[in-house]
């Protein structure tokens, strides 16, 4: 999934104007925006949490080693 530079700022400000413009008889409209608003910050925090790991993961894969290690490694 795409991630926007400001995606998570102008989510969380969109479901506030939801709210604050919400009428009365459009709530079930306000919940479904709400629910969705969530779905997508918590996708967002995931990658985010995703990425992270799995550069760690990866990350002493290209962290050049001297020929010492490599050979310990080897052994």
């Amino acid at each position: 999934t795409t991630i926007y530079k400001d995606e998570t700022k102008l989510l969380k400000d969109f479901k506030q104007y939801v709210f604050r413009k919400g009428k009365k008889k459009d709530k079930k409209a306000v919940k479904n925006i709400d629910a969705l608003v969530d779905n997508r910050l918590t996708k967002i925090e995931e990658c985010k949490l995703k990425s992270s790991e799995e550069y760690k993961l990866k990350s002493s894969e290209y962290h050049l080693q001297s020929l010492s290690i490599q050979s310990q490694m080897t052994e």
